[in-house]
């Protein structure tokens, strides 16, 4: 992740993309004063294509709840999956929090340092009260290296604007909060600083969430947005589809984020 620096930020990406701009087709029709915010949008994304794909982090390795895993009726014969404690409760989502929770619990026990659920638990589970009792048993055993998602969003509502913090209802290590900043073509592309959270969530009880990025860092979040360095398209980072969880060997669980 990358700290930005206003002006000079977008200073540096017009004189490495201004040659691009003879190939624009036509300027964005925005509301005044969002035009040169578009075009820093169309600088930043232009300089991510130039500059290519990078090397991908060792953290986090993400544990995907991926189509595969959704349909996995579909992919596997009857009988292959009655025979899989695990592919038999996989298919159209929600998943059972039991269910979820054995994930987690599976890549902890090989000795992964940490697992970020990226999922919201602010209401019971569908399932019943027997199902989120399992989820926080399961988990118990590493109560402080699980964290569950904060939601954080804004309703209007009879003209008025709400602001809603969703935390999660099991007790489990600090939760971490999931919004991300967009720019105005909807792309994401900063993780929020402490302004921003103090500025949106200082209402809201103490203690206030950190951003879920923050969670594996012992700095505090900076002051300004951090901004997304992204490594290349869809698929960059390493990725285990949750069907195909217990074909991974151990060692690719451990000393790591999940």
């Amino acid at each position: 992740m990358l700290p930005w620096s206003g002006l000079g930020r977008r200073l540096w990406w017009l004189a490495l993309a201004a040659p691009l701009l003879a190939g624009l087709d036509r300027p964005p029709i925005t509301p005044l004063g969002q035009g040169p915010r578009l075009l820093d949008d169309q600088l930043l994304q232009a300089f991510f294509l130039l500059r290519g794909p990078r090397p991908a982090p060792a953290d986090p390795v993400i544990l995907a709840i991926d189509a595969d895993s959704l349909e996995l009726g579909e992919l596997l014969a009857p009988g292959e999956r009655e025979a899989s404690p695990l592919w038999r409760q996989m298919g159209p989502w929600p998943w059972p929090r039991a269910l979820q929770a054995r994930l987690a619990a599976h890549v902890l026990e090989r000795g992964a340092t940490r697992v970020l659920f990226n999922i919201e638990y602010s209401q019971p589970s569908r399932y019943g009260p027997a199902d989120d009792r399992a989820f926080s048993a399961t988990l118990a055993p590493w109560r402080q290296r699980v964290h569950l998602a904060v939601h954080y969003d804004v309703r209007q509502e009879g003209g008025l604007e709400q602001s809603r913090l969703r935390l999660p209802i099991h007790p489990l290590g600090a939760p971490g909060l999931t919004t991300l900043l967009q720019s105005p073509r909807g792309v994401v592309e900063a993780v929020p600083g402490q302004d921003w959270i103090r500025s949106r969530l200082g209402t809201f009880p103490p203690p206030l969430p950190r951003p879920m990025a923050f969670l594996v860092r012992p700095a505090p979040p900076p002051v300004a947005p951090m901004g997304l360095d992204y490594p290349g398209p869809a698929g960059s980072m390493a990725r285990v589809p949750a069907w195909r969880l217990l074909e991974v060997p151990a060692s690719t669980w451990r000393g790591r984020t999940v």
